[in-house]
């Protein structure tokens, strides 16, 4: 069972990594890698909540290099945000 549990960590680092982008987005499925099915849907969309989560769950996981770029991002560089509101 521990063997299970270091792999689905492992893998779950993997996954978050391939999904933060260098201008520090984090899209929801970079499917710009080799392992993303070729039939699934392109979703290369950025949740702000969802990614918040990410960055909670890679900080648990001991990633420390994402979570400032994301934020850098969103209030940067993300389309129609405006700070701490959408603007619309």
């Amino acid at each position: 069972m521990e063997n299970k549990v270091e792999q689905l960590i492992k893998t779950s680092k993997k996954v978050i990594l391939d999904c933060s982008l260098e201008n520090g987005a984090i899209v929801a499925a970079n499917s710009t890698k080799a392992y993303y099915p070729k039939e699934a849907k392109n979703y290369f969309y950025v949740w702000p909540r969802d990614a918040s989560f990410t960055c909670l769950a890679s900080d648990v996981l001991g990633i420390k290099d994402i979570q400032e770029r994301f934020f850098d991002w969103l209030i940067n560089r993300a389309e129609g945000w405006g700070g701490n509101r959408i603007v619309l």
